[in-house]
């Protein structure tokens, strides 16, 4: 399948994998679906490869790992007794041709059946985003965004930010438009929809069933029972669609022991580095789905770079920081401290304020 993402990343990805039980898991990316392409940015493919390190003049790392000037080829393994075991291979990291990914895996029964293609995704795919992203000169965060009368907020918060709960309120009491929950797209000045396929439909479903963000296992049984018995319908995401929304303000959203909530505007300098950890963390964060950490591209990445500096991935990480940096020097950004048990009464006033703005 064929994806573009608002026009700045458009890929393919094949696979071997022929059935799942949960679609909406196992291709994530669904909502960008698009024709066939021709300049694409990278490939990857999923399945049994043939390596061509024996083609390289490759240096050799801890035994598993080799990389010559745009090429690496690793075996790797992660989980208890290594129940996930990979070999990734990747050509281009010049940044003199499209990228090229081989990735294959031996899976755990469940996850073989259940989403055989989401373990590629999210140890290579999510991480990647972030840089090629960076290379385009737009901001993939960790975030949320939410759109009204034309205008959005971004909201940026680690787990347990109550980030969710905040936006889930926002939309079915203060009618604001979901645009992201778990990532968004900032190019400019404007914000874009970025959305999984199945992370959006939990949000939807909180915001129709529950009160805030904390899923009880009978929620998450019916949300999971609803999905597989969509089967394979994998409807189109008009949001996907949707171009820029010009951000109204940055929130920084932070739990503490305080009683109240207190909002202070912060400086640039703060806000820059406030935002580059949040979205290290999110490169090293382990996925609940699979309990895989992403964080294992992301030391790919750091040892290829020390005989290879020149490569893709640290010009990312220089652009990255350039790309915040202009972003905070035009939007406003505001440090939120919340209450550390979310209580639609400690932030009804902060709503009311943000409503009453975009009146």
């Amino acid at each position: 399948m064929y994806y573009n993402i608002h026009n700045e990343l458009i890929f393919k990805i094949t696979s071997t994998n022929r059935k799942c039980i949960f679609p909406k898991l196992n291709y994530p990316f669904h909502p960008y679906v698009c024709k066939k392409q021709d300049n694409l940015d990278f490939v990857l493919n999923i399945g049994e490869f043939r390596p061509q390190v024996s083609n390289r003049n490759a240096i050799s790392v801890d035994y598993n790992f080799y990389f010559d000037e745009d090429y690496l080829y690793i075996k790797d393994f992660e989980g208890r007794l290594g129940r996930y075991h990979w070999e990734l291979e990747i050509q281009g990291l010049d940044g003199k041709s499209p990228l090229t990914i081989n990735f294959n895996s031996k899976l755990p029964h469940h996850v073989r059946y259940l989403y055989p293609d989401l373990p590629a995704q999210l140890i290579v795919l999510r991480p990647l985003l972030y840089h090629l992203f960076s290379m385009k000169r737009c901001l993939f965060l960790h975030a949320g965004a939410v759109e009204k009368d034309g205008e959005s907020i971004v909201l940026i918060g680690r787990s347990g930010s109550c980030k969710t709960s905040i936006i889930m309120d926002l939309v079915r009491k203060y009618g604001w438009n979901l645009m992201s929950d778990e990532h968004a797209l900032i190019k400019g000045f404007h914000a874009y929809p970025f959305q999984f396929s199945f992370i959006e439909d939990l949000v939807n479903y909180g915001i129709d069933h529950l009160k805030d963000e904390n899923y009880s296992s009978i929620h998450k049984i019916r949300f999971l029972a609803g999905m597989a018995n969509e089967g394979s319908n994998l409807e189109e995401r008009p949001l996907s669609r949707m171009g820029g929304v010009p951000i109204k303000a940055l929130y920084i959203l932070t739990s503490t022991n305080a009683k109240k909530v207190t909002i202070n505007k912060v400086t640039s300098t703060s806000l820059l580095h406030k935002m580059f950890i949040n979205n290290l963390c999110e490169w090293g964060s382990i996925d609940s789905t699979i309990s895989i950490s992403s964080g294992r591209f992301i030391e790919y990445m750091q040892m290829y770079s020390y005989p290879f500096p020149g490569n893709i991935f640290v010009q990312g990480w220089i652009r990255h920081k350039e790309v915040i940096e202009s972003l905070l020097e035009k939007v406003p950004a505001y440090l939120v401290e919340l209450p550390a048990s979310y209580d639609q009464s400690f932030i009804e006033q902060w709503f009311t304020d943000i409503d009453e703005s975009y009146s």
